[in-house]
């Protein structure tokens, strides 16, 4: 039924995300926008609308639950004159859906972030705070790496290790911080690498001088955010 009128109204749908205000529920759901959009346009007539549209005051949420918008809203059919009202608890029943959830998530943030400083950020601004760079930033993972004895910047294979990892895409970069440290995302900026007190460890291996160093491969204590690296003699 969604789809139906999905097709019929998707070249259309985005002009009314902005003019209706439906973008939050369009990136959940784009076929219900379809819905809206099809059921509330001028032009429709309410033989045609008969003819199609045979739903009751009832919503489907994400979780596949379904909710009644008016009282007795599974045994009230949405009529051509009540379709905006059926529209208008549809789009909130959808836009409210996770408010409880939502509530959770600003509460515990206001218990590490003052809510007065989380209302000067962004979304963006407080996802990174909270989750990390979305991208490895290696000159500040270099600012913070530290080399056992045995070991120190300006040795080969550490040379080595960072110029492969600057020609790496992002996507190998996050796998390579997930090897290490069983983790994709670094610390956002300097002042939470200190809070955390994180630092990478690069280690010589354990089995060094067996000869076979050029066919060993890197291990990683991923608790720790350590690496042990070979003795290779080659980039």
């Amino acid at each position: 039924f969604f789809f139906f009128f999905f097709f019929q109204a998707e070249d259309g749908i985005r002009d009314l995300v902005r003019s209706r205000g439906l973008g939050d529920v369009y990136k959940r759901q784009a076929s219900v926008v379809g819905m809206l959009q099809y059921i509330t346009q001028p032009n429709l007539s309410a033989e045609e609308f008969d003819s199609i549209f045979t739903e009751n005051f009832t919503a489907m949420l994400s979780d596949t639950s379904t909710v009644e918008l008016i009282p007795d809203g599974v045994n009230t059919p949405v009529t051509f004159d009540r379709r905006e009202e059926y529209a208008q608890l549809l789009l909130k029943a959808r836009l409210n859906e996770s408010a409880a959830q939502c509530k959770a998530i600003r509460k515990g943030i206001s218990l590490v972030v003052p809510e007065v400083l989380v209302s000067f950020s962004t979304s963006q601004e407080i996802a990174c705070t909270i989750c990390g760079r979305p991208t490895i930033d290696l000159e500040m993972l270099r600012r913070h790496t530290w080399y056992s004895p045995g070991l120190a910047e300006d040795c080969p294979r550490v040379q080595f290790l960072w110029q492969v990892l600057e020609e790496l895409d992002e996507r190998d970069k996050v796998r390579f911080i997930k090897f290490c440290w069983g983790q994709e995302r670094l610390p956002a900026n300097e002042e939470e690498y200190r809070r955390r007190q994180l630092r990478f460890m690069i280690k010589p291996a354990m089995r060094e001088g067996a000869g076979n160093e050029e066919n060993a491969l890197p291990k990683a204590d991923t608790c720790f955010f350590n690496l042990e690296l070979p003795n290779y003699k080659t980039k």
